[in-house]
């Protein structure tokens, strides 16, 4: 999406029914560090290359560091994200002006594969700050627990058909300090969580 007369980018605001995009000045164009799948030895070799066809690169948040303040890669996790015990991946494709998650599956599975794409024009700041991450069930839960003074910080648009009782990881799709949303496989179908930071 663009706007005439000033560079437009997108402020996530995350609502009961999902991720909106509320339009507003940015001063300059996003920055994005990438790498090549090829940089993340742990991938399966075959969703290496299922990425290198996508021409994917896998963007990198510039403050993310080890324990001893070396760079550390990101966007590349594992866990079960549709059944528990099953090990699967997820990655953040950066292609053609557009970030996405990809996921490889571990055993078949008949969630979509990619899942909540974005516009380079719809980032935040001038530096790349989206991010995955694996979200366990007791994480899921936590952001539906009452704050006392603002309520939950997080709600579905839709509920799962097993909810509360979930039973493997989610995907978790964070947008810097603004929030983010987990995105959480069953029956076929991926259910959003969206949180916002208090």
């Amino acid at each position: 999406m663009r706007l005439t007369g000033a560079i437009g980018i997108c402020v996530a605001v995350f609502a009961p029914f999902g991720i909106v995009n509320v339009f507003r000045q940015a001063p300059a164009k996003v920055v994005i560090k990438q790498l090549p799948p090829s940089a993340f030895p742990e991938l399966p070799p075959r969703f290496k290359v299922q990425l290198e066809t996508r021409h994917c690169s896998i963007p990198q948040v510039e403050d993310s560091f080890t324990s001893d303040r070396r760079p550390k890669p990101t966007n590349v996790i594992s866990g079960d994200f549709a059944a528990k015990g099953q090990t699967d991946w997820a990655v953040l494709c950066h292609a053609d002006g557009h970030s996405s998650v990809i996921v490889s599956w571990g055993a078949p599975t008949t969630c979509p594969t990619q899942i909540h794409s974005i516009d380079d024009s719809d980032i935040e700041y001038r530096t790349f700050t989206r991010e995955i991450h694996k979200s366990r069930p007791k994480q899921i839960q936590g952001w539906l627990e009452v704050n006392p003074d603002i309520g939950p910080l997080g709600s579905w648009a839709t509920p799962p058909p097993e909810f509360p009782k979930l039973t493997h990881s989610g995907i978790d799709d964070a947008q810097g300090n603004l929030g983010g949303g987990i995105f959480y496989c069953s029956h076929g179908h991926w259910y959003t969580l969206s949180y916002h930071i208090e």
